[in-house]
């Protein structure tokens, strides 16, 4: 052998035989030793010390495995570290454990814990603490202008929020009126680094502390958009915000607008509704839609609002579908339940004038057995705005037929090792059909995604979860979509 190869496996040999703690196999025998108690002034941390024995004798001091980095509060500058709970093995082993009581916080921290024993031999125990750099709001803006933002026509002011952060945050935002009652509330998903991009119509959320209708845009005057991130270390939770002046003004006037006047009503769409029957599931579909589309809308512009709309207000969430959780309707109590049937009156004379249909058949929901599962399901992810992939799909595809979009469920098999079923919508728009998963925009909620929406069938069978479809329902859907096909997606 040359030297260079026999150099090679030297240095080889002694990596291997000098493997760290951290490297070593958790399959050892633990047996605790001391807990470690960090204060950083906004919480406590409590972290375990075992003394561990691997199969092949080898016996070391260490922290528990899944803590022996431990974050701290981002704006600490000192932690303050104490020793606790000596079990007996310890004191049977060990005459004394040396630390330091007090350290000076920098972006990363090495403690060493030096254990005594009776014979006069040391073992050490290390903790790394990590301060992540401190969350915070680096920008936040509107496209307001000077000149204010006029809700409805299809306008939505535009919220841009941009945060900075080593650990992950709770973002969300507030719009509080010149008395301070919100308006208006939506929350975000849990991020580390992001720019969220977000939109608002200009009508109030549900159970606005303002007291505003659902069916109205707010009035005009002077608004604050308060965007907020929460984070947490230990049990603890800590709010930073940044707040900015808006002015909303009166919605202008259009010919084709028929708002309702109150929560009872219907807006005469110029479209011919689809149902799905269920008057309760109608009604959340209406409600929907009233706070996002407009008569003067094209079908293309109709089946992208509403796939906006599931990004910006869903959640991928199992199980599935939800059951408790913030509800963002009202469906229930006297008011709510006159509101639908005054609803499904209207309704009713719209079949009869033959500007609205009930839907009898989807592929998934596809026999009367599974209509009652349907109808619950769809209320689950429009009431509390979460969900799995069927729940999206059957969402957006009932948001799409109220719409008069032309919408239905595709399922397939997942490819080996991928687990159950995926489930995703075919749309038709200007007389063709195409592909749309409203799931996948719900993981950048808030984000402007297009990637998945009206797409072809050479664009998704490159991914796997859509290749083996199980219910296709007989669609023809075309294979590639030009921007001419799909302008501004």
């Amino acid at each position: 052998m040359k030297k260079t190869g026999k150099l090679f496996l030297i240095i080889l040999l002694l990596q291997i035989c000098c493997l760290i703690p951290a490297g070593r196999s958790e399959a050892a025998t633990a047996k605790k030793l001391f807990s470690i108690v960090v204060n950083d002034g906004f919480t406590s941390q409590t972290v375990p010390v075992y003394l561990y024995t691997e199969d092949g004798g080898t016996v070391y001091a260490a922290p528990k495995a899944s803590m022996r980095t431990l974050s701290v509060y981002a704006g600490a500058k000192t932690v303050s570290i104490r020793v606790k709970s000596k079990s007996s093995l310890y004191k049977n082993t060990f005459i004394s454990v040396s630390y330091k009581k007090t350290v000076a916080l920098s972006d990363m921290n090495t403690l060493r814990f030096t254990l005594k024993k009776q014979d006069g031999s040391k073992q050490s125990a290390v903790l790394k603490l990590v301060r992540p750099s401190m969350p915070k709001i680096t920008a936040l803006s509107t496209n307001s202008g000077s000149a204010g933002f006029i809700p409805g026509d299809n306008n939505q002011l535009v919220i841009k929020l941009a945060v900075r952060s080593g650990v992950e945050v709770q973002a969300g935002y507030k719009i509080k009126n010149s008395k301070g009652k919100v308006v208006y509330e939506r929350e975000l998903q849990k991020k580390k680094n992001v720019n969220y991009t977000t939109y608002w119509g200009g009508k109030p959320s549900y159970n606005n502390p303002a007291g505003l209708p659902l069916s109205d845009y707010v009035p005009a005057g002077t608004y604050k958009v308060t965007a907020y991130i929460q984070y947490t270390v230990g049990k603890k939770t800590e709010t930073i915000s940044k707040t900015i002046k808006i002015k909303v003004n009166e919605k202008q006037p259009d010919e084709t607008d028929s708002t309702q006047t109150d929560d009872t009503s219907t807006k005469n769409w110029s479209w011919n509704v689809i149902l799905t029957g269920n008057e309760t599931v109608d009604y959340m579909a209406e409600t929907i839609c009233r706070e996002v589309l407009s008569d003067n809308m094209t079908e293309t512009a109709r089946a992208r609002a509403l796939y906006q709309w599931v990004g910006n207000n869903m959640t991928h969430k199992n199980p599935s579908p939800l059951t408790s959780g913030k509800t963002y309707m009202k469906i229930t109590g006297k008011a709510a339940k006159a509101a639908i049937a005054g609803y499904k009156q209207q309704t009713d004379a719209l079949i009869s004038q033959n500007k609205a249909s009930v839907k009898t058949y989807d592929n998934y929901f596809n026999n009367s057995s599974l209509k009652p599962i349907r109808y619950n399901w769809a209320k689950s992810g429009m009431l509390y705005r979460g969900g799995d992939c069927l729940i999206m799909a059957l969402v957006y595809s009932i948001l799409c037929n109220h719409a008069g979009i032309e919408a239905d469920i595709m399922e397939n098999t997942l490819p080996s090792g991928g687990g159950g079923h995926h489930f995703w919508n075919v749309v038709r728009v200007n007389g063709t059909y195409y592909f749309a998963d409203a799931d996948m925009v719900t993981y950048s909620a808030g984000v402007s995604s297009y990637d998945y929406f009206l797409r072809g069938t050479k664009y998704f069978n490159k991914f796997d979860r859509y290749k083996k479809v199980r219910t296709n329902g007989g669609y023809s859907i075309v294979s590639k979509v030009s921007k001419t096909d799909c302008p501004g997606r």
